[in-house]
This record gives structure tokens, C-alpha cells and sequence, in this order.
């Protein structure tokens, strides 16, 4: 009984593997852009690549409401079904940003999961300092955690004055949209 469950298992983990190998990446990516539209999201890349589990974009911009709101020289998606990420390094944020935060991000990951299907967490650091959070899909909230950098204390402490700061000392935020 037990050899018949292990193989059920491994025969079921060997199946999603060889899925998410061979599922067609740019489809997704594209039905992707096509279900954002209506939110007023639109992004835009100059070249993307496909490899194994992994989806690579080239000079990536992201729109709101028709405002560009930042680019990314490299970005990755790897799809493993059950859990992906998105990697994104050398972000700029938009000019209109750069009264309130460092515009300079080296890198953000964006994790979704099974274990937590209504949520994607996501950690990243840059001219700011190192930033972890989450957003819950279904409350429509966003919550992080800022661990500012020196530049963020010295030139950008006004925007610092917006954040909590929580019974570990660190500075949090909550939004809901």
C-alpha cells in the first residue's frame, strides 16, 4: 500500500514537472496582458526569450492608467506551477516618484505559491533600503515592511513619516486598494 502511494506521488510531482517544462510560456505571458488590460495595466518588453521553466524579458515597461510608472532591464518568470517566481533587477522607477522615494530598485522578487493561493509575497532592495511584504488578492490590501537605507533616512524622511512603526521598531505600511 505505501509503495503504491509513493509512486502515485512521484508519478504526480514527475507530471507537473514535465507541465510546467513544456507549458507554452509567451501564451501565458499574453493572456496575462490581455486579462490586466481592463485594470488599466499594461506592460511592455522588446525582446522575450523561453527556456525550461523560465520565461526571460528584455527591457520591460510597466503602465497604469497610461502613466509609465517603471522599467526593467532583465526579468524573469519561472513557472513551476505550484510555486513561481518573478525576478525583476534594475528597476527605475517613474520621475514622478522621485519627490517621495530613491528611484533606483536592484531587485524584486515576486513569489506566488499553493501554500498561500491568495496571496503573492514579494522582497527586494535598492536605493531605499530592503523592502518584504505581501499583497492578499482577495482583501485588496498591501502590507510591507521597510528597512530604510541611510539615503532613504537622510534625504527622504518626510515619506518616512507616512510609515508605522511596529512593537519590533520596524517601519511598516498598509494600503488597501
Amino acid at each position: 500500500m505505501v509503495k503504491k502511494t509513493l509512486i502515485f506521488f512521484g508519478l504526480s510531482i514527475a507530471f507537473i514537472l514535465i507541465f510546467a517544462f513544456f507549458l507554452p510560456k509567451k501564451n501565458l505571458l499574453y493572456f496575462i496582458q490581455k486579462e490586466l488590460y481592463p485594470s488599466h495595466i499594461v506592460f511592455d518588453f522588446k525582446q522575450v526569450s523561453e527556456s525550461g521553466y523560465s520565461l526571460k524579458l528584455q527591457e520591460s515597461i510597466l503602465y497604469f492608467e497610461g502613466v509609465d510608472v517603471f522599467t526593467c532591464k532583465r526579468s524573469e518568470i519561472r513557472t513551476y506551477l505550484l510555486y513561481n517566481t518573478i525576478f525583476l533587477k534594475n528597476i527605475v522607477l517613474s520621475d514622478l516618484a522621485k519627490e517621495f522615494i530613491p528611484l533606483k530598485v536592484d531587485n524584486l522578487k515576486i513569489i506566488y505559491g499553493i501554500h498561500s493561493p491568495l496571496q503573492l509575497s514579494f522582497n527586494g532592495n535598492g536605493d531605499f533600503g530592503t523592502v518584504k511584504g505581501y499583497v492578499d488578492l482577495v482583501q485588496k490590501k498591501l502590507f510591507l515592511i521597510l528597512y530604510p537605507s541611510v539615503k532613504m533616512k537622510k534625504k527622504y524622511y518626510k515619506t518616512l513619516r507616512y510609515l508605522h512603526k511596529n512593537k519590533q521598531g520596524e517601519l511598516s505600511y498598509e494600503y488597501n486598494y
